[in-house]
């Protein structure tokens, strides 16, 4: 909350990783909260499971699509 109030305020910059590295309780370097704050590691499958998609069904119903005019069909995603 002090971070963002700080930002509120004019903070030129978001000092929030090195707040929470200063406090004793914590217990970690900033170079270790800022590589668990890194979302790409957060996305499990997410990345694949989109490849598989547009691979699997978007593909081929776009490979279709030029019969798939002269006909009377819809492509739901």
């Amino acid at each position: 909350m002090h971070a963002a109030r700080a930002l509120k305020e004019g903070a030129e910059r978001n000092d929030l990783l090195e707040r929470v590295a200063s406090e004793p309780g914590i217990g970690l370097s900033r170079e270790t909260i800022e590589s668990m704050s890194d979302p790409g590691q957060y996305t499990g499958r997410a990345a694949q499971q989109v490849d598989e998609f547009l691979t699997e069904v978007v593909g081929p119903a776009l490979s279709g699509a030029e019969s798939a005019q002269d006909q009377d069909s819809e492509l739901r995603v």
